[in-house]
């Protein structure tokens, strides 16, 4: 998992304490029942300024800006918990885990509940996420991210939107990290998508998303002819395969919009006369 991954983690912990679920709400309620200094209104003042004050997106983003967290091999960092404040030592917790270490925790006796929910949740999420990707890889299963669709849905509602769209783009990208085999449709007409313009415009997501442009040629075009179960006649170069091919003015590797830099269009071994087929 990295840094950016984390940060919405965190940010989604932040969200859920906010939140009115059943099950935070039973958490804080069991809590309140072990120790009876924990008033409902002291847990919440407590919780409430560390979802809004540490759990915020932007501070999480400000704030690991000013340090150099580079991914290594994580190591256990043991915690020590002591007070008597509902979630005393969440710092440190948050500390260890967006520095990308695990942390063993001595919950303060205190506040054992609130804490352990909290961990408990970040596991949960986490772990179903790698088990549906461990499942996708599998069973070769291969998948089709369509970008441009779930980008038109989050400019059509900018609120939940701007929440919804870095997940998706990091989703994609932990997927291609752990070996899912990805495809570039991007499922028209919907959304006024329009054939080949979509399809540029899908690869240069793909590139937000992290994934090499290199790699993003790949997708385009040997797994979905492998996908279809075509890839012994076409999908790469090789000869006695179909000569279907486009020439770029530019390189693509350098940049993925190059792609659109079309000079010349072979079918079949044929050059295809661009005007006559504009003229159509």
């Amino acid at each position: 998992m990295n840094l950016q991954m984390r940060i919405e983690l965190a940010t989604q912990l932040g969200q859920y304490i906010l939140s009115g679920s059943p099950e935070w709400l039973e958490a804080k309620k069991r809590a309140s029942l072990i120790n009876p200094w924990f008033t409902s209104e002291f847990i919440d003042i407590a919780v409430g300024n560390i979802a809004k004050h540490f759990l915020d997106k932007q501070k999480l983003k400000n704030w690991t800006t000013s340090y150099k967290i580079e991914t290594v091999s994580p190591k256990k960092i043991g915690i020590v918990m002591a007070g008597n404040i509902p979630l005393v030592g969440f710092h440190d917790f948050l500390c260890v885990f967006i520095s990308g270490h695990k942390a063993i925790i001595k919950a303060s006796s205190k506040d054992e509940v609130l804490i352990k929910h909290l961990a408990q949740k970040l596991t949960e999420w986490d772990k179903e996420i790698n088990e549906m990707i461990e499942s996708l890889v599998k069973n070769n299963v291969y998948v089709d991210p369509t970008l441009s669709v779930y980008e038109s849905m989050a400019k059509d509602d900018p609120t939940n939107g701007q929440h919804i769209w870095p997940k998706v783009l990091q989703l994609t990208k932990k997927m291609y990290d752990n070996g899912v085999k990805l495809l570039t449709g991007t499922d028209i007409p919907n959304f006024d998508l329009a054939p080949g313009k979509s399809l540029h415009h899908e690869l240069e997501l793909l590139a937000n998303a992290g994934i090499p442009t290199s790699n993003i040629i790949q997708i385009a075009t040997k797994n979905g002819a492998e996908a279809l179960g075509i890839l012994n006649y076409t999908g790469t170069i090789a000869k006695g395969k179909e000569a279907d091919l486009i020439v770029l003015s530019s390189n693509p590797v350098e940049n993925i919009r190059n792609t659109k830099s079309v000079e010349m269009i072979i079918n079949n071994g044929k050059i295809v006369n661009r005007n006559s087929l504009l003229s159509k």
